[in-house]
């Protein structure tokens, strides 16, 4: 095991370190990208489209030239744009990416800044313990670095978290800290932001005429930067001070202040906060026409904000799957641009993948000698106990027949194994090693060498498909059915496959729906149904006629789950679907000659089954399959 991974290790430090550094771009480029960026940041509040074209762009040449860096903060500040538009789940997830970019190259910096985020997303989802140890570890960056406007506005994060749990003297520390940091460096939002959280607490406590004087000074900032936002925000903070002193003339005075500003900044959060002082001013000053006429234009503005926000909505996902089509485009250019380079990574990745199976192999092979070696041991001690007592003889004597079946099976799926390796595996390399041959010998046309990349890459696919099976099937017969179980979306799991897969429905030109709403959390193992999902989908492309459709689709009935992979292809007879149901080995080719070996089904079955879910199947000739999958959405498999 040693040697083998000691020849790995030498395989990667010749083959691969060389390409990787032949793509490592400095200079020119690397300012470029990073104006893009910064372009973005500061059109994406007025201009969306703009913004994530800049970014898209950015994303692009930081992939081709390995600048991670650049990468980072794009996705830093392409999660931005969803966050203000309202995607919040989406947003996460860009943000986790930014995240993993920003440790790859140890960038300190942006990872604070990604923490800050995802911390933010943690507490408006109520982990306020997640987002707090996520806080002081950026606060903690941010000092080591000297950023202090970051360390201004983290202190006054955190103490918002301190608010939220009602302990007001933490706070305080942090507000008043934040706002003695900002008066020294002259930093205006730091030091209006601290104003606000500290009246805030003065509210709470019932101190009145401590919050009127911190707005009071929020608002002078205000009025000094020519922040209406902020103008109107400091206005209804102070309408609020003078409601709960019943002093109700001068609330409806800030209030009408701030309902004039709010407008003609269309901020319409704000217009209606105003609007709620002002009706209740009114009301309470006895004119309850007016304050019934003000509450008709709160409901009138909220009618007109819905229509908005939903057209909004629509116009935001339009824009959406415009950049994801300009960003498949993209990578498919430069995956074309590449692929002499990928051919020799796909060889040195099957080779070494080869050595790996091998000594896995060799390890189980061992084991299972070791295994023997301790059947023969209590065997013995069987038979002993045989010669004591003759009256439980024919149960010692079934036990002894269960365990030769069961090393018969087990001896059954090692040679199983080594066969499919030695085909499935080996056949890929032969063919491999021929496609490259012709390219490097230039005996082969442009277009052919083109159809030739196809044909690879599509082999290496299918061969780590087959490979991530037959692993995942070692995993467990090592370590039995440990599962990592954690909350799951299958939506997400799905949609990722869906896009792994894009190169294999593009070449068979199978279209698939567009999914369906968020299916409901579940509990399991991501790994295991990730092998189950990618192999019914493989499975689904293999039986498809070209220019087919794969359709999935998911509901929810008596606390399951079932999700359901469906294609259009070929279909099954009552004699095929019986021996696929059989759970033994079956397999045929699929409608372009594609090979299997039956074992994902298999693999398949037990995985679902070890989640207390089963597969069930439906077929019929000429129309198609249907392949679907029942989970328990409560955590039965585990309790």
């Amino acid at each position: 095991m040693k040697r083998t991974g000691f020849i790995l290790f030498l395989a990667f430090m010749h083959y691969c370190l060389p390409i990787l550094a032949q793509k490592d771009q400095v200079g020119n480029t690397v300012k470029l990208i990073d104006s893009l960026n910064e372009m973005a940041f500061k059109v994406k509040r007025y201009d969306v489209i703009k913004a994530l074209d800049y970014l898209g762009t950015s994303q692009n040449l930081s992939a081709q030239n390995n600048y991670r860096h650049g990468l980072a903060v794009a996705y830093l500040y392409e999660a931005g744009i969803y966050q203000q538009s309202g995607f919040s789940n989406k947003a996460l997830s860009i943000y986790y990416k930014a995240l993993e970019e920003s440790k790859a190259i140890n960038d300190s910096f942006t990872i604070a800044r990604c923490n800050v985020q995802i911390a933010s997303a943690l507490k408006d989802n109520g982990d306020l313990e997640g987002a707090q140890k996520l806080y002081i570890e950026s606060l903690q960056t941010f000092q080591k670095l000297s950023k202090l406007q970051e360390v201004i506005n983290t202190k006054n994060s955190i103490g918002q978290l301190y608010m939220l749990r009602s302990d007001y003297s933490q706070s305080k520390k942090y507000f008043n800290e934040s706002l003695q940091e900002s008066l020294l460096i002259q930093y205006g939002y730091g030091e209006k932001k601290a104003y606000q959280n500290l009246g805030f607490i003065a509210v709470a406590e019932k101190d009145l005429i401590k919050a009127r004087s911190y707005f009071l000074s929020a608002k002078a900032i205000d009025e000094k930067e020519n922040d209406f936002y902020g103008l109107a925000l400091s206005n209804i903070n102070l309408a609020k001070v003078a409601k709960e002193e019943k002093n109700y003339t001068t609330s409806l005075s800030y209030g009408l202040e701030a309902f004039k500003i709010a407008k003609q900044t269309n901020a319409t959060a704000l217009m209606d906060s105003a609007i709620f002082f002002i009706a209740d001013a009114y009301k309470q000053q006895g004119q309850y026409n007016t304050a019934s006429a003000w509450q008709d234009t709160l409901i009138h503005i909220m009618q007109v904000q819905s229509e908005k926000d939903k057209q909004y909505a629509i116009n935001f996902i339009d824009i959406f799957k415009n950049q994801e089509l300009q960003k498949l485009v993209a990578q498919k250019k430069f995956l074309e641009a590449n692929q002499v380079a990928k051919s020799r990574i796909v060889i040195i990745l099957l080779g070494g993948i080869i050595l790996i199976i091998v000594s896995i192999i060799a390890f189980i092979a061992h084991k299972n000698y070791k295994k023997q070696q301790q059947l023969g041991k209590e065997l013995q001690a069987k038979n002993s106990i045989i010669e004591k007592n003759v009256l439980t003889l024919d149960e010692l004597n079934k036990a002894i027949s269960e365990q030769n079946t069961k090393l018969e099976d087990e001896n059954k799926m090692k040679d199983k194994l080594l066969s499919i390796i030695s085909h499935d595996l080996r056949h890929p390399m032969v063919n491999t090693k021929s496609i490259v041959e012709l390219v490097n010998m230039g005996v082969v046309s442009q277009e052919e060498t083109r159809e030739l990349m196809i044909q690879l890459e599509n082999q290496y696919v299918k061969s780590i498909g087959l490979l991530d099976n037959l692993l995942f099937w070692l995993r467990g017969q090592m370590k039995g059915n440990n599962r990592d179980k954690k909350p799951l979306s299958i939506h997400q799991l799905i949609s990722g496959l869906i896009d792994e897969q894009s190169m294999a429905f593009q070449s068979k030109g199978i279209k698939i729906p567009q999914l369906l709403s968020e299916t409901p959390t579940i509990v399991a193992d991501k790994e295991m149904l990730k092998i189950v999902f990618r192999n019914l989908i493989n499975n689904a492309i293999k039986f498809s006629q070209v220019n087919g459709i794969i359709s999935i689709q998911w509901y929810q009935q008596n606390r399951s789950l079932y999700v359901s992979v469906k294609d259009n292809g070929v279909g099954m007879d009552a004699d095929t679907l019986s021996k696929v149901n059989a759970k033994t080995y079956y397999s045929t080719a699929g409608t372009s000659k594609e090979k299997g070996t039956g074992f994902g089904l298999i693999l398949c079955r037990d995985l679902v089954a070890n989640h207390n879910g089963e597969l069930l199947i439906e077929s019929e000739v000429g129309k198609g399959s249907t392949f679907t999958v029942r989970l328990p959405i409560d955590d039965e498999a585990g309790n």
